[in-house]
């Protein structure tokens, strides 16, 4: 039989009758006496197969008796309409095959009966990785990239990708990873920023750029990653900031948006709800930035940066102010930011700088 004809979300109650072949890992299996339930995982979620003593055929029965759970099986069978199966749907085999089976207990659950540790999921990370919860967050974060990049492309933006071994530390201080290259040291980019302001300036205008960076911050926060993935956009031919925000806005708009379309199921097995927020995002400048930590006791020096402490309060004024959990801060002092920022015209000391 083929592999694969349908992944387990292509099956709808809808398909009764049809036949088709599904493939992928035994979820679990469920032994009822004269039924026996496998449930058969795929990267698109759960479908049951259900073998029945004097309809289905005896050596489908038989072996079904040898499947255990993480067996890797393809299946031919005709979908029926059962209101009380997951989804509406179930199959009734014709065919079953077992493609790999498992050599010894396996050390971590991947339904779910069993909580593993940490260190027991990570030493066993291909089976953690199977777990329908984990595999949850793969796919949220592939649609909020993808969103994000429908946007671009329909923008007018290109994406091109830029190099992540640098003969240059890209920015200074020591939180840089050195590794050796043909003898000779080189480092993993900080940031790209520099190789898309050059594909700017060579005419390719509206540009970004999707990919990894270092920086090595010896800190145990979660604001401090060794390595992270970004987004980074780049865009010539603007009057101010103000573009650059709606660009920004955009892009998390058309993330999220995409993540609350397409992963309601992956959303609701991680008990998470998500908003697409309404635009304008509010902004926030300074130097009214010190007077509304003031107001929440919290006291900046006049011209100097905010800290960690600083953004939390702003972060909970503004969602009780505008009911939003995005916002714009702008207009930074200048002396805190490199010199390439562009300054406020008719008042130097600010910064046409946007966090």
């Amino acid at each position: 039989m083929p592999i694969r004809t349908h992944y387990t979300s292509q099956i709808k109650p809808e398909d009764a009758e049809k036949e088709v072949v599904v493939a992928g890992w035994v979820h679990r299996v469920r032994d009822l006496g004269n039924l026996k339930f496998i449930i058969l995982r795929d990267r698109e979620g759960l479908i049951q197969i259900t073998l029945k003593k004097g309809v289905t055929a005896q050596e489908l029965i038989d072996l079904a008796e040898k499947i255990k759970d993480e067996y890797v099986i393809a299946v031919k069978g005709v979908v029926k309409a059962n209101r009380i199966a997951p989804k509406g749907r179930e199959i009734i085999p014709k065919e079953i095959e077992i493609l790999s089976r498992t050599v010894s207990n396996l050390p971590v659950s991947v339904s779910g009966k069993i909580e593993s540790n940490l260190d027991t999921r990570l030493d066993n990370r291909v089976l953690d990785l199977r777990r329908p919860e984990v595999m949850a967050v793969f796919k949220i974060q592939s649609k909020l990239v993808e969103g994000m990049q429908d946007y671009l492309r329909a923008d007018g933006f290109q994406q091109i990708f830029t190099p992540c071994l640098m003969g240059a530390a890209s920015e200074s201080g020591a939180e840089v990873f050195p590794v050796v290259y043909f003898n000779k040291s080189a480092f993993l980019r900080q940031d790209p920023q520099l190789h898309r302001q050059l594909a700017v300036i060579s005419g390719l205008d509206r540009i970004y750029d999707l990919g990894p960076s270092w920086r090595a911050e010896p800190s145990h926060t979660p604001r401090h990653l060794c390595e992270h993935r970004g987004c980074a956009v780049e865009l010539g031919f603007i009057r101010d900031e103000y573009e650059v925000m709606k660009v920004e806005e955009n892009l998390v708009i058309s993330g999220i948006r995409r993540v609350k379309e397409d992963c309601k199921e992956e959303l609701e097995l991680l008990e998470k709800e998500v908003e697409v927020p309404s635009s304008p995002f509010p902004e926030l400048r300074f130097p009214q930035i010190y007077e509304i930590l003031e107001e929440f006791g919290k006291k900046i020096p006049f011209g100097e940066d905010y800290d960690r402490e600083s953004e939390a309060i702003l972060a909970k004024y503004v969602k009780e102010r505008y009911k939003s959990d995005f916002f714009f801060v702008n207009r930074f002092p200048f002396k805190v930011k490199p010199f390439y920022v562009m300054r406020v015209d008719e008042e130097p000391q600010w910064a046409r700088s946007v966090d």
